[in-house]
């Protein structure tokens, strides 16, 4: 598509006058090439299933998702667009009235929008990253008053999605990359509470994720006490050596706020919302969201959807479902991009499924020309049942609710590896505003202007990783592919070189970040002479 004149993006949302001022600013910075927006509202929740199964909805370059007039079922609608394999790649930018939140920023930002941005009267900064994202060789950039930045360091934090939290540790996913046993900052507002906001890295996982995230740990509590039982055995140097021991009295007020966050998570039971079966539906059609009557929040068990499954069969490591369910379509296969929903796949599925200590999913087949014994006796492998009817909702509900009766995820993990069994967990609801944290590190920033930042740091970050960023003022920022003519070096010694699209600012953020650049930036153009 990078090479024609044509182009369409979708706007999804109620607030017509607003997508028509995005089109209006489009044609008008973009008027040589053949750019349409699409503007579409949903009267009731089966609309928005029916029209994100429809074929015609991956034929878009970008997709605005308008959160202003009922942001619960707008944020239903980008997380399912952001978690389905065909959309992966594609650019979901998320907008917001005026009196959006910054928790709900950064639970649309976690939920699968890859930027987020308040609506104004201004619009050229949104279409400017619009195409810089999705088009980016048609992209025209703004001449922005752009300096060299006066300060040294300054924090940034990356969204955590939290999943459920235990006596000893807390279960997260985010795409930044911890190392294992390293001590890490998460701000969290149930840790606050108790005092804690230091963790140690006990645990990483590429499987079982319930987000689109690019990793998932276990981080362990550092109460006062685990710190004292860390540095045992251990010559810390910036430790001074007449450091005094803890008193009794100390020692006894530290244990008790470690018994602290145990009854935290059995006192909280009652609102955990734990399903603990995980069902994967495979059907180019998405025909299930045809035949649903409900929002997919409200069945009782997690429900992952995509059209197609890859050669590599990540998908499978990542949701590690209890049940796989395959809608076969004998004619869909694109051997070039390394997917198929032909019967071929199966093989590949239960090879991937067996690399995966302690997991044995039960695989549902629609449409197969082979009955269960057959797929059995081929595969070596037991957990499957297979139909020549098409793909029918109804029978995956019964099936699920036969599963749950027979014992659940005993059937499908080992209770070896089943850690959920053996301790308490508090599940947060995804709904909630705070199911997510926030993990600062340091970046210096070399340049800003109103609409992009380079910063350096020694994280490897990936494209479109959002950060929140408090200084010079209050906003988010998504770091940017790079481009063959980026002028940065990728790397200079221990430090990653990044440019970053700047948004979910407001009016407010906006005039002080230009009254900073004002005051604070020179432009390099107009650099002042050294005194000599």
């Amino acid at each position: 598509m990078e090479g024609d004149n044509s182009i369409k993006f979708i706007y999804l949302g109620e607030d017509l006058e607003f997508a028509k001022g995005i089109e209006k600013t489009l044609n008008q910075f973009y008027g040589d090439l053949e750019i349409k927006l699409v503007k579409k509202s949903f009267k009731k929740n089966e609309d928005a299933w029916r029209f994100i199964a429809d074929k015609s909805t991956l034929d878009y370059a970008l997709y605005y998702v308008d959160f202003s007039s009922n942001y619960s079922f707008y944020s239903f609608v980008a997380n399912a667009l952001g978690r389905e394999n065909s959309f992966r790649d594609k650019p979901l930018i998320g907008l917001g009235g005026v009196d959006i939140t910054r928790d709900q920023v950064i639970s649309g930002l976690t939920g699968g929008c890859d930027a987020f941005f308040i609506k104004g009267i201004e619009i050229s900064g949104l279409v400017n990253f619009s195409m810089k994202i999705c088009r980016p060789n048609d992209s025209r950039p703004i001449d922005w008053a752009t300096g060299e930045f006066a300060e040294d360091e300054t924090d940034v934090y990356v969204p955590v999605k939290l999943n459920y939290f235990t006596e000893n540790y807390i279960h997260v996913e985010t795409d930044v990359e911890f190392e294992m046993n390293s001590e890490v900052v998460v701000k969290t507002k149930i840790c606050d509470e108790m005092g804690i906001e230091k963790f140690r890295v006990v645990r990483n996982s590429q499987e079982d994720f319930y987000y689109n995230f690019k990793n998932n740990y276990d981080l362990e509590y550092i109460t006062p006490v685990r710190r004292m039982d860390l540095r045992v055995g251990i010559k810390n140097p910036d430790e001074k050596e007449d450091e005094e021991p803890l008193s009794e009295k100390a020692v006894e007020k530290l244990d008790i706020m470690k018994v602290d966050i145990g009854a935290w998570v059995e006192k909280h039971q009652h609102m955990s919302t734990p399903k603990s079966t995980k069902v994967l539906i495979v059907d180019q059609e998405l025909t299930f969201l045809k035949q649903i009557d409900q929002s997919l929040e409200d069945y009782p068990f997690s429900i992952l959807f995509h059209r197609y499954l890859k050669e590599d069969m990540e998908t499978i490591k990542r949701s590690k479902a209890d049940i796989v369910v395959l809608a076969l379509d004998e004619h869909f296969e694109d051997k070039e991009d390394g997917y198929s929903n032909t019967i071929e796949i199966l093989p590949k599925l239960i090879k991937k499924a067996k690399e995966i200590e302690g997991y044995t999913p039960f695989i549902f087949i629609f449409n197969s020309k082979f009955s269960g014994e057959e797929l059995k006796k081929k595969n070596e492998y037991e957990k499957i049942v297979s139909t020549s009817e098409e793909f029918d909702f109804n029978k995956v509900l019964d099936l699920v609710k036969k599963f749950e009766l027979a014992g659940g995820d005993k059937l499908t993990c080992d209770p070896k590896y089943n850690f959920g069994d053996k301790e308490e967990r508090f599940y947060i609801s995804k709904r909630r505003e705070d199911s997510f944290a926030l993990h600062p590190f340091k970046v210096k920033i070399k340049q800003i202007n109103e609409m992009t930042i380079t910063i350096q740091t020694t994280y490897k970050l990936k494209p479109f990783t959002v950060l929140k960023l408090d200084f010079p003022t209050e906003c988010f920022i998504s770091i940017l592919p790079r481009e063959k003519e980026d002028k940065l070096p990728e790397k200079q010694g221990f430090l990653y070189n990044y440019n970053a699209a700047i948004h979910s600012i407001g009016e407010v953020e906006k005039n002080q970040l230009r009254v900073y650049i004002n005051k604070v930036f020179v432009p390099k153009e107009e650099e002042p002479e050294e005194d000599t």
